[in-house]
């Protein structure tokens, strides 16, 4: 959070950041239960941006945008 606020980023108030609970779980599955819980909060997701297809797959995902990621590609 710091390292953000410090590059110009200091309009945010959350940073969510992958649990440990989730390290040997697929991307999907960390997305999707972390979209779903943030939903319920009563939050709307507009978006998504990813490198990986599989960045936005699953619910609540809104409008999606995939960029390139030239070092590697997981099908």
């Amino acid at each position: 959070m710091e390292n953000l606020i410090k590059v110009g980023y200091d309009k945010l108030d959350t940073l969510i950041v992958k649990d440990k609970k989730y390290y040997d779980s697929l991307a999907v599955k960390y997305k999707s239960d972390k979209c779903t819980e943030i939903t319920a909060k009563g939050f709307d997701i507009v978006g998504t941006v990813g490198d990986q297809w599989s960045d936005l797959k699953g619910p609540y995902h809104g409008k999606q945008v995939k960029i390139p990621d030239y070092q590697y590609y997981i099908e």
